[in-house]
């Protein structure tokens, strides 16, 4: 099945859309859409999504919220690489090279702590 939300295709984890009750999105849409109606409770006043606005509407407010996480998520990683990277040694432990590994960074993007 592919998220008619964000596009990934999903094998298990379905979540049921509180847009309609009926459409299957995957889980971490699921999430953005509890996340985005908690939120905006006073707008929906005890009323379903679909009575208050369209699918596309819909779609684009959650896939923005997924856009913005990625944006955010990318500010984080990169404050964090050059943090590490500005303290010598850092890459050498095993927190560093579970990072690296997490990050997917070459060596050469990472300073292993060697002066120049």
């Amino acid at each position: 099945m592919i998220c008619p939300i964000c596009g990934i295709g999903v094998k298990t984890k379905y979540a049921l859309s509180r847009y309609d009750n009926k459409t299957n999105i995957c889980d971490l849409c699921g999430q953005r859409e509890a996340k985005f109606i908690w939120h905006s409770h006073s707008y929906f006043d005890e009323k379903k999504p679909n009575e208050k606005m369209k699918w596309p509407l819909w779609r684009s407010i959650i896939a923005n919220i997924l856009e913005r996480q990625k944006a955010e998520l990318e500010k984080v990683r990169q404050y964090n690489l050059e943090w590490y990277n500005t303290h010598p040694g850092w890459w050498g432990t095993k927190t560093g090279e579970m990072l690296k590994k997490h990050w997917n960074l070459s060596d050469e993007e990472t300073n292993s702590g060697e002066e120049e």
